[in-house]
């Protein structure tokens, strides 16, 4: 329990409050759903062929190579949708230094429509997320000869790893570690005390806004 109140989760009760605050539009949910779906697939396929030992073939490796293109996309419709959002403010500074709250109580953390912690991922999964695209397609259509073959090999390899361990700390800080976040991401809305606890700064512009 103890460990639970360090690390997660943040205010249950949360996920139980009336959710009639907007936070994501029709389009960020579908770039955000397909881009993830997108991932699982190429994932999971992924991972079939490095522990089974041979390559991709057949059935799989055309699942993986449609999957490809629109995680692509999606991901190029993210960068365009929330770079701006995503750029870094002074108050991301404040946020990193405690760590969002995780690992410490801290009652008030300034953090804009998106947090410290968000935009890292954000920019985290768009570096990664080319180096991997651009080295599978240099893996479907090779060009250079075996050792640069096995560099781009090596590099799709790794960064796919990483792209998993965050999209998982993604899924987890938006499940169990904040209660009445995931709903977000299907609905498009929030409750009002948890956009005044997650997101202070933005949840005081769209206040004003409203008055």
């Amino acid at each position: 329990m103890a460990n639970l109140r360090i690390f997660g989760p943040h205010l249950p009760e949360l996920s139980k409050e009336k959710k009639d605050v907007k936070r994501l539009s029709g389009w960020e949910r579908l770039i955000h759903i397909a881009t993830l779906l997108s991932f699982v697939t190429l994932a999971i396929t992924g991972f079939i062929a490095t522990f089974s030992g041979e390559p991709l073939t057949g059935g799989l490796r055309l699942i993986h190579l449609i999957a490809a293109p629109i995680f692509s996309l999606g991901l190029a419709c993210m960068a365009f949708t929330w770079a701006e959002d995503c750029a870094f403010a002074k108050q991301d500074l404040e946020w990193a230094k405690v760590c969002g709250g995780y690992l410490f109580h801290v009652e008030h953390i300034p953090a804009g429509r998106f947090n410290g912690g968000q935009k890292g991922f954000f920019w985290g999964v768009a570096v990664f997320g080319v180096v991997c695209m651009l080295s599978g397609a240099a893996r479907v259509y090779p060009f250079m000869g075996v050792t640069v073959q096995d560099i781009f090999y090596q590099a799709h390899r790794y960064t796919s790893l990483f792209l998993v361990v965050f999209v998982l700390a993604h899924i987890s800080l938006g499940t169990a570690a904040n209660p009445g976040t995931w709903q977000s991401a299907l609905t498009g809305y929030v409750g009002m005390r948890w956009a005044q606890k997650h997101h202070p700064l933005w949840w005081a512009k769209i206040d004003k806004s409203h008055d």
